[in-house]
């Protein structure tokens, strides 16, 4: 079984050494019409059977004979469903990553997905403490069996949505002097303005 995305030129050669050949007749598919000819061109998307048969001079009917052809054109449907397009996480979030493709004529042949620059499977858990606040990507492309691929890029955020922490050096002691209070600011993303 094997699948093309073009069209499909039929040349067929008929050859008789003793009378010679008359007349070379096909149909395709399910198509009752005989045609006299000895080319056409197979352009539409689906599995084809070409019968054909040749008459000779001497009036002898070959008997009939076909040849499989597998024609897809469509390029495979992928679906992303998570993460969705502008969704916004935080980077203490997890993102779970859910794709898939279809291809109604030939089937999927190869499926693959990068987040960032990283490869990524299906139902994956990406664990986001350890990306960049700001936009990202993921890219899933499909490949079916006659050669046709697609794509699709999904934008998602991550955010920092966790306030920093602060702390000082003062304890609840009353004093009499002028004392020196440091104060620390810590957060653990996206750093203190």
């Amino acid at each position: 079984l094997s699948w093309t995305n073009q069209d499909v030129q039929i040349n067929l050669t008929p050859s008789d050494a003793l009378s010679g050949v008359t007349q070379t007749y096909y149909r395709v598919n399910n198509d009752s019409n005989w045609i006299s000819a000895e080319n056409t061109l197979l352009a539409l998307t689906g599995k084809h059977v070409l019968y054909y048969y040749s008459i000779d001079q001497a009036g002898n009917v070959e008997s009939i004979k076909q040849a499989s052809i597998y024609i897809d054109k469509v390029q495979p449907i992928i679906s992303v469903l998570s993460p969705i397009a502008s969704a916004v996480f935080s980077y203490t979030q997890n993102l779970f990553i859910d794709f898939n493709a279809n291809d109604e004529h030939s089937g999927v042949n190869l499926l693959e997905a990068v987040l960032g620059n990283i490869t990524v499977t299906q139902n994956q858990v990406i664990n986001l403490f350890s990306y960049a606040i700001g936009v990202h990507s993921l890219l899933v492309t499909a490949w079916d069996n006659a050669g046709n691929s697609a794509g699709s890029q999904i934008f998602f955020k991550v955010i920092d949505d966790i306030p920093p922490f602060t702390v000082s050096n003062a304890n609840s002691d009353w004093h009499n002097e002028n004392i020196q209070v440091l104060l620390e600011s810590m957060d653990e993303k996206s750093n203190v303005k």
